[in-house]
């Protein structure tokens, strides 16, 4: 997984975006697994999660240009 960007929204301070970029859905698939399944975000999650409101907005767009 690579991060593209981060942005915060100008006009809601409780919402911002986090672009990832994959090769393919597989590696999507596999990225999202190893991240979410691995010792990191298992210690973490609990106080990443109580700093968002909502985080189950996710997009899955078309492939861009590199």
């Amino acid at each position: 997984m690579k991060v593209i960007g981060q942005f915060c929204d100008l006009d809601d301070p409780n919402r911002f975006v986090w672009l990832r970029g994959f090769r393919n859905m597989s590696e999507r698939a596999e990225g999202l697994k190893g991240f979410y399944g691995g010792p990191v975000w298992k210690a973490q999650r609990e106080t990443a999660n109580a700093t968002m409101i909502d985080s189950d907005n996710v997009f899955v767009t078309a492939p861009g240009a590199p």
